[in-house]
């Protein structure tokens, strides 16, 4: 499928890449990633991610607690640690563990 774009009264063409093209990482991704996109990791490997999560929303909050900051430091502390929770509400699911509360998580989105 081609797909047109006007500038300046000049038409490109521009194609659509292929199915092969993105398996084979040809659009300037590194090669590494696809790699990294097919591993399977192990229960230990996901308990300790969830530790290190953990680990690092303490120190968000910790450093929201500790100080006063402007606007922008206080907005990327509120939203590194909002980001976190959710990171340890899908491993927790992932692992089939249950929320803070002691509840089965359903789903890692709601």
């Amino acid at each position: 499928m081609a797909m047109t774009m006007m500038t300046c009264s000049h038409f490109l063409e521009w194609s659509c890449p292929s199915q092969h093209q993105i398996e084979k990482g040809r659009l300037g991704q590194p090669q590494i990633m696809s790699d990294i996109t097919n591993r399977t990791r192990n229960e230990e490997e996901l308990r300790d991610m969830l530790h290190e999560a953990e680990e690092r929303k303490q120190l968000w909050e910790n450093h929201f607690n500790s100080a006063k900051m402007d606007r922008k430091s206080n907005a990327e502390a509120i939203r590194n640690i909002t980001a976190l929770r959710g990171v340890i509400k899908t491993l927790r699911w992932t692992l089939n563990m249950t929320d803070k509360n002691g509840f089965p998580i359903t789903h890692p989105l709601d």
